[in-house]
């Protein structure tokens, strides 16, 4: 993905749910610094998955931990239409948005092109998303992500 979008001055756009409170919290360390490959990175909420919450383990932590950890542009999100709302204004020709998680973020990565359409107010794709711009979707347990994974797919994306 790096190499994809640095001929055309692109950026990586990941977003990532977390499955799982448990997961999430037993791998909070590792999640919290394996992004710094990517441009900007959205956390949504987690995908419970039939859990409780934990306390302090959801996406506001993982984003805290990302920015204490030198990430430059680390967001929480609170749903695929507060997603859909900010990439409508950010994105750019070129950008590449990977979406990973293992609850409904594929479901998300569907409807983010239509969604990003509609809010920008545009009857088509041919004039709402810049020429370039595409999503890809991988749907594994999170828990699966690690800086190896993480530069596999950064690779893989090409």
């Amino acid at each position: 993905a790096r190499e994809a979008v640095a001929a055309n001055k692109g950026r990586v756009i990941a977003v990532a749910q977390p499955h799982r409170y448990s997961r999430l919290n037993d791998l909070m360390d590792d999640f919290q610094s394996c992004f710094n490959e990517a441009d900007s990175v959205f956390i949504t909420p987690v995908y419970e998955a039939g859990e409780t919450p934990i306390p302090g383990v959801d996406s506001a932590a993982l984003v805290a931990g990302l920015k204490s950890r030198g990430h430059r542009s680390a967001r929480a999100v609170e749903d695929r239409d507060a997603l859909a709302r900010t990439l409508a204004v950010e994105i750019d020709a070129g950008d590449i948005i990977v979406c990973l998680g293992a609850g409904d973020i594929t479901r998300w990565a569907a409807g983010l092109a239509p969604a990003i359409e509609q809010e920008r107010g545009a009857p088509s794709l041919s004039g709402a998303i810049p020429a370039g711009w595409r999503i890809g979707c991988l749907n594994r347990p999170i828990s699966m992500m690690s800086r190896c994974l993480w530069n596999a797919l950064m690779t893989a994306c090409r």
